[in-house]
């Protein structure tokens, strides 16, 4: 069965929980990660029944989201898609075009900054998993990159040289939102769990583990991969000196 369009919202990428968005989308110029495989499961634990959605390459280059950009051929999909797993580089670059932003962004702790702090615009290139965690890879994805000549990270490094898997699923709890349960997620983005899967027993929005598959609907089109993503003003302890940087959850967009 073929998809025509899943949409997913999470916190992959959040440095901060929801928040208000105000910058316009064509202040983000560019919005670049490495996407290198993506497969998809009716098997909500993420354990098995996984389809190759985007077949592996080894040299896939990053995808500039801002512009949904091909993301390689078609293949097929679960139906229905319960889980997804994206096979990516930890790394992410955005540019924020200069200009003269009037708005402001406030973010779930009810902390408002400037989007102003944004008008000189620039470029940051952000490692968004620290060293030492552990993958959890399916052996569907381990044989496809090994066939690949793609090397999978077991112990994060922290840097870009890590390629890591991000699973999405309808019994992951968490999305980085602040609708999240605290008693599952924790607290804060740092505690989310990204790297592995909900696993054997979870049930619909129980497990820690993975990020929040929230839905998918249809419309035609070429394979591609979009990601809407969330910046504005963050204050002095943003990606950029000037205050401006990404505080929100990430919205993605997967076009088949």
């Amino acid at each position: 069965m073929k998809i025509s369009k899943w949409v997913l919202l999470s916190g992959l990428f959040a440095a901060a929980t929801q928040a208000q968005a105000n910058l316009p989308a064509s202040a983000v110029s560019s919005l670049m990660i490495t996407v290198y495989g993506v497969f998809t499961s009716s098997d909500a634990t993420c354990l098995s029944g996984f389809q190759t959605s985007v077949p592996i390459s080894a040299t896939a280059g990053p995808i500039n989201f801002a512009a949904g950009a091909p993301a390689g051929s078609p293949g097929p999909v679960a139906s229905p898609v319960n889980c997804l797993v994206m096979v990516v580089k930890n790394s992410l670059a955005f540019t924020i075009a200069s200009g003269s932003y009037t708005t402001t962004s406030t973010n779930t702790q009810s902390i408002t900054n400037n989007d102003s702090n944004c008008n000189s615009g620039g470029t940051q290139t952000i490692n968004f998993l620290p060293s030492g965690l552990t993958p959890v890879w399916p052996s569907t994805i381990t044989s496809a990159a090994s066939a690949a000549g793609l090397t999978l990270t077991t112990t994060t490094t922290g840097t870009a040289s890590d390629v890591v898997p991000i699973y999405f699923s309808i019994n992951s709890a968490c999305a980085g939102a602040s609708s999240d349960s605290t008693s599952i997620c924790g607290a804060s983005d740092a505690n989310l769990k990204i790297l592995s899967p909900p696993g054997a027993g979870s049930s619909a929005k129980s497990s820690p583990n993975g990020l929040t598959l929230t839905s998918f609907s249809g419309n035609g089109g070429n394979t591609y991969l979009e990601m809407k993503n969330y910046f504005g003003g963050v204050g002095s302890t943003a990606n950029f000196a000037s205050g401006c940087g990404q505080f929100a959850p990430s919205q993605f967009i997967i076009h088949q």
